[in-house]
């Protein structure tokens, strides 16, 4: 038995373009990673049965970490005076270009 738990949403299911944090024993993973990779692209051996759920949570976590961050500090340079559309668009700028760098 395998914990696989997915990362990429509907569009990654279409494409798949899907991470997949998998848990259980190695050797399981080891015979049935072609099968895995049938279903995403990034299938990754995280550790024993659960570590697989756990990596997502851990994921989403670090995701909503961010996002809670980002609006605490757009919150902050709005009331500080700054414009909040220059402060989305600078936003957008730099994550489009870490975006491009990373698909490089």
């Amino acid at each position: 038995m395998l914990d696989a738990p997915v990362s990429g949403g509907p569009k990654g299911a279409e494409t798949r373009k899907l991470a997949l944090w998998v848990g259980g024993d190695e050797g399981v993973f080891t015979r049935y990673k072609p099968v895995l990779d049938n279903i995403g692209d990034q299938a990754y051996y995280v550790g024993p049965i659960g570590a697989g759920s756990i990596a997502k949570l851990v994921h989403n976590c670090a995701g909503y970490v961010i996002q809670t961050a980002l609006a605490e500090v757009f919150t902050m340079g709005v009331k500080a005076g700054v414009d909040r559309w220059l402060c989305g668009r600078q936003y957008a700028r730099e994550r489009s270009a870490v975006a491009a760098h990373s698909t490089a």
